[in-house]
C-alpha cells in the first residue's frame, strides 16, 4: 500500500520547455505554468521559467516528469531521484528529463539498476507536447525534507556484517583535486597509524562501496556528496564523524537524512579544527583549510562518537564549545 504522502498528479497535453540559458519549464494545455514540476530549493527557485514557445513535437501518450538530470553526484541522488519513486512502480512509463546534458552517465546507469528501475527515458532538447504528464510529488528537498515513502524506496541495499574495530576515513585527495584539505596526505598517514582504513570511493562502483562502508565501526569524513551514497542502505551501524568543510558549517542536509534513516552521526566543531583556510581561485570548494592535526587526533581518540558522549567529552576538555559551531548552515551537498 502507498504511503499516503505519496501522491502523484497528472496535466494533460502538457508542454515542456527544454533547459536554456538556465531556464526551464512546464505547462498545461491551456499555457499555465505547472507549479509543481518547478525545481525548488530552500522555498526558492534553482532556475529560471522558460517562456512558453510553440511545440514542435508530441513525444509519447504518457511519461513520467523526472526533473532536472542533475550530473553532480550529491544533487543527482537528493533530487534528480526524488520524483522516481513513482516510476519503480510504473516501469513501462518512460521517464522525461530536462537537464543541461541528455547523457546518462556510468554512475547514474548504475544507480538506476540499483533501484530496479527498468523505464526508459527521454530527453526534452525542444519544446515538446505530452498527451499525459504524471507529475510525482519529490520525495526529497532540500535541505529539510526526506519523507518515509522516499527513503524506503532509496534503500535498496542491505549492510554488510560489522567488522569489529574497523574505523574508514573517506578521502578527497583523488577526487580531481578538489580536497579543501592542504595536508590530507599528512591526515592519512597519521590516521593509518591509527588504524583507519583510507578509502576513495571514486574508485569504486556504488554497491562496492555500500558493501565496504557498512561493514565498518566508524566512518570519518569530510562533509562531502560521498556520504549521500549511504541512504541507499537499509541500515547501518557504523557510528559517523563528519568534519565540516573551512569555509563554512554543516549543511542541513546531513541532519535530515541522519533523522530520516537514524544514522549515529556527529560533526566535529568548526572551532580550532582548521590551522589557517585559503581561498580557492577553480574547483567548487571556495576555500582549502589546513587542519590542525594534532587537535583532530586528539578528538578521535573519543571511544564513543555518539553525540551525546562525543559533544559531552569535548565540553569538558574544551568549555569555550558551542553547539552553534556545529548546527548552523549552508555548505555544499
Amino acid at each position: 500500500m502507498r504511503h499516503p504522502e505519496a501522491r502523484c498528479s497528472f496535466v494533460p497535453d502538457a508542454q515542456i520547455m527544454p533547459f536554456s540559458q538556465g531556464a526551464f519549464g512546464c505547462y498545461n494545455a491551456e499555457g499555465k505554468l505547472v507549479k509543481e514540476s518547478l525545481c525548488v530549493r530552500e522555498r526558492c527557485l534553482l532556475f529560471r521559467v522558460a517562456p512558453l514557445l510553440p511545440v514542435t513535437a508530441t513525444l509519447s501518450d504518457s511519461m513520467i516528469f523526472g526533473g532536472f538530470l542533475f550530473k553532480h553526484y550529491g544533487h543527482f541522488l537528493l533530487e534528480s531521484l526524488s520524483r522516481l519513486w513513482f516510476a519503480k512502480e510504473h516501469p513501462d512509463l518512460p521517464i522525461i528529463w530536462v537537464g543541461r546534458d541528455p547523457d546518462i552517465l556510468d554512475f547514474q546507469q548504475e544507480i538506476f539498476v540499483l533501484l530496479g528501475l527498468k523505464n526508459p527515458t527521454r530527453y526534452a532538447d525542444h519544446p515538446v507536447r505530452i498527451r499525459r504528464l504524471f507529475l510525482p510529488n519529490p520525495g526529497f528537498l532540500i535541505p529539510h525534507i526526506f519523507t518515509p515513502f522516499h527513503e524506503q524506496f532509496l534503500a535498496v541495499q542491505e549492510p554488510s556484517p560489522t567488522l569489529p574495530g574497523k574505523k574508514i576515513y573517506i578521502s578527497r585527495r583523488h577526487f580531481g583535486g578538489d580536497s579543501c584539505l592542504l595536508n590530507e596526505e599528512e591526515l592519512e598517514l597519521r590516521l593509518v597509524h591509527k588504524g583507519f582504513h583510507i578509502y576513495y570511493p571514486e574508485k569504486h562502483s556504488i554497491r562496492e562501496q555500500l558493501a565496504y562502508l557498512s561493514s565498518a565501526e566508524k566512518i570519518l569524513a569530510l562533509e562531502g556528496s560521498a556520504l549521500h551514497t549511504l541512504i541507499l542502505l537499509t541500515s547501518l551501524k557504523a557510528q559517523i564523524l563528519i568534519m565540516p568543510r573551512p569555509e563554512t558549517q554543516i549543511n542541513p542536509n546531513f541532519w535530515t537524512i541522519a533523522q530520516r534513516k537514524g544514522f549515529v552521526q556527529s560533526v566535529l566543531p568548526m572551532a580550532k579544527l582548521y590551522r589557517k583556510a585559503v581561498r580557492l581561485k577553480h574547483g567548487h570548494a571556495l576555500f582549502a583549510g589546513e587542519l590542525d592535526l594534532d587537535y583532530l587526533l586528539t578528538l578521535l581518540e573519543i571511544d564513543d562518537w555518539s553525540p551525546h558522549a562525543l559533544y559531552g567529552e569535548i565540553f569538558n576538555r574544551y568549555p569555550g564549545f558551542h553547539f552553534s559551531d556545529v548546527y548552523a548552515s549552508q555548505s555544499s551537498i
